[in-house]
């Protein structure tokens, strides 16, 4: 039995082992998933397998190293996503990763695979708007190559890639990602939603406009740029209210006044 943690301190790995395990099926799924999906004929595949497998990864290795709630939660979606893949298309052996994704979202679901994960939100948390953009960033091409699975085309590829380079470089905190997402992410989402199939069209459409919307929100970008430090005015203390180890170290006597320098004299 492990030690016991302090109120809204992650647990000890030895308590926290059945999270690991859940977040390693959990991993192990995605990868499945993303392997045969990124092997199928098709661009269309491809891109919906990278997605899959940007979105699928980060949950997991929250739960590991930052033990943040919201981990938990990304990954029970992304593993819930995985069982409705078949809906999409059945390649060869994907009964193995449906498997481990349910084996995944059955273990993280229970109390005891939730064990480790911290109970109060960091001391400085990041905006919730952010978070969102970024993971809605990362799973946009999955929508939008979801309704069109017979597309061949390179088009969808290349859009593709430049959400993946708006999320990275947004979650890296640079303004090249967030100006991107604001204002060459609409442009160039156009041709797509034009060249795609309904529904698809109408899932990208929504998709990028609700992450557009988001990134103009203030949150977003307080979230990337770096507090301004504020003047504050200095409080008087009263000498008797500091401890006199402190009141010495500084140079002051328990009355505050200057203790005299003996080589002054």
């Amino acid at each position: 039995m492990g030690s016991r943690s302090p109120i809204g301190n992650p647990a000890s790995d030895n308590d926290a082992m059945t999270l690991f395990v859940g977040a390693g099926v959990a991993l192990a799924a995605t990868g499945w998933w993303g392997v045969l999906l990124v092997l199928q004929q098709g661009a269309s595949h491809q891109v919906l397998g990278l997605s899959v497998l940007a979105v699928g990864v980060v949950g997991p290795l929250g739960m590991v190293l930052s033990r943040g709630r919201w981990s938990l939660r990304l990954t029970q979606l992304a593993m819930g996503a995985l069982l409705l893949m078949p809906l999409l298309t059945t390649p060869g052996w994907w009964v193995v990763g449906s498997v481990a994704a349910a084996l995944a979202l059955a273990i993280i679901s229970t109390p005891w695979g939730q064990v480790g994960l911290r109970k109060l939100p960091p001391a400085a948390p990041i905006p919730d708007q952010a978070i969102v953009l970024t993971l809605g960033l990362l799973a946009l091409p999955a929508l939008a190559a979801a309704g069109q699975l017979d597309s061949d085309g390179w088009g969808l590829v290349l859009w593709a890639a430049f959400v993946l380079f708006v999320a990275i470089t947004y979650s890296r905190a640079m303004q090249l990602g967030l100006w991107s997402a604001r204002l060459i992410l609409p442009l160039v989402t156009i041709p797509v939603i034009l060249g795609s199939p309904f529904p698809a069209n109408m899932l990208t459409a929504l998709g990028t406009a609700a992450l557009v919307a988001l990134s103009w929100h203030p949150q977003a970008l307080l979230a990337i740029t770096e507090a301004t430090p504020r003047r504050v005015s200095p409080v008087p203390v009263p000498p008797e209210l500091v401890p006199e180890d402190l009141l010495r170290a500084a140079g002051y006597d328990s009355s505050g006044r200057p203790i005299p320098d003996p080589t002054d004299e």
